[in-house]
């Protein structure tokens, strides 16, 4: 009797163990997280143009562009840095593509020597989605190293996607003219954090994304993003302003997926 009990004990643990070895692999919705992730990058642009808009004025020592709905404030600290509010209230930007209102508190502490300038929000939101966590730009030359810091977008539905790590943007054509507004720009760097899914994810450059300001969605380069030890390579094409990628998973290609505003 303890004989046939002790195999039949065996067996279940056979069993169990073998069924655990052939557990199938987690199924990933790439094309969801990945038109959420640039879905996030349209966002975080738009807060992007705010800054670009807010440095060249400094560094220009000219008058900040006055719309009804935005306003500013600056603060000569002792140590010879500045602090610049910015206050919005349902504020779009005329010259913006996005059109999306923008509310809450953007302060900037700007340290002039090597211009960084480290950002935090308070109560603020792009397009109904809070915005929170940490930026610090520093400049160099024609391009700004952007350090994301437990910085976190929350959708209206209260899930968030956040994102640590650092991307440079350098300016490729109309760098140095004060108009930002017609700038063509490239985006590298590496990404970290967790998605909508709640997966931890990796979103890399691996060819540098271009980005014109006068359209919502890159034009060309390439991303990968990893997702739980699976990836997969997002192509935003050559150069055509038409909201498509193709999304690359191991052999398998998917074709003229449009991108979200």
């Amino acid at each position: 009797m303890k004989k046939t009990f002790f195999l039949v004990l065996l067996l279940v643990a056979v069993s169990f163990f073998n069924s655990c070895e052939t557990e199938d692999p987690i199924v990933l919705d790439f094309q969801s997280m990945t038109l959420d992730d640039f879905q996030v990058d349209n966002h975080f642009n738009v807060i992007l143009e705010e800054l670009n808009e807010m440095s060249t004025a400094f560094l220009q020592i000219t008058n900040y562009p006055v719309y009804v709905g935005r306003t500013t404030g600056t603060t000569l600290n002792d140590d010879g840095t500045s602090t610049v509010t910015l206050n919005y209230l349902n504020f779009v930007n005329p010259n913006s593509i996005y059109q999306y209102p923008i509310s809450g508190t953007m302060e900037i502490l700007i340290t002039p020597t090597n211009f960084v300038r480290k950002v935090t929000f308070s109560n603020f939101s792009v397009n109904g989605k809070l915005v929170s966590g940490n930026l610090e730009l520093t400049r160099s030359s024609n391009s700004d190293q952007i350090k994301f810091t437990n910085w976190k977008l929350t959708f209206t539905d209260q899930k968030f996607i956040t994102r640590n790590g650092t991307r440079t943007l350098t300016s490729i054509e109309s760098s140095g003219t004060p108009f930002i507004w017609d700038d063509i720009y490239e985006i590298s760097g590496s990404l970290t954090g967790v998605n909508k899914q709640g997966y931890n994810y990796t979103l890399s450059t691996t060819t540098p994304l271009e980005k014109l300001t006068t359209y919502k969605h890159y034009v060309s380069g390439k991303a990968k993003l990893v997702v739980e030890e699976q990836n997969a390579i997002i192509d935003f094409g050559t150069g055509t302003s038409d909201s498509l990628i193709n999304i690359t998973i191991g052999e398998e290609i998917f074709p003229g997926i449009v991108l979200r505003d």
